[in-house]
């Protein structure tokens, strides 16, 4: 990997640093998810460094080329943030069942309560 691969990779991985800063800044990205982007971001500023691994286990585990190991490191990355998020949407759907049902269940008591006040006040006026 060249110095201009190097420094292409840095100065991109420092954009999207600074734009999830902005983005947990002005209040778009939830601080719970900053740390996964982060940490997504610093595994980009050191992929020269993976990249130097991927050519010494190529070498030393007899990998076709150091680019099938990128590939799989990316697709393990990819799946980490995959099962992330499905477990996110997961709680999401599960706290948004339980909000329903408790909605459901206020707005029958609240029937019951104006149902009972209507005859009270039926029996008061008659």
């Amino acid at each position: 990997m060249t110095l201009q691969h190097i420094v292409l990779i840095w100065a991109l991985s420092l954009i999207f640093l600074v734009a999830v800063l902005r983005a947990v800044i002005k209040g778009r990205l939830r601080v719970r998810y900053t740390l996964l982007w982060f940490g997504i971001g610093i595994m980009a500023l050191l992929s020269p460094l993976l990249y130097a691994l991927c050519l010494y286990l190529h070498e030393t585990w007899s990998f076709p080329t150091p680019s099938i190991l990128l590939l799989v490191f990316a697709v393990v990355i990819l799946a980490r943030i995959c099962l992330q998020l499905t477990v996110v949407v997961s709680v999401a759907w599960r706290e948004r069942k339980n909000l329903a049902q408790s909605n459901a269940l206020l707005e029958q008591r609240l029937e019951v309560v104006e149902n009972m006040l209507r005859k009270s006040d039926r029996g008061v006026s008659a």
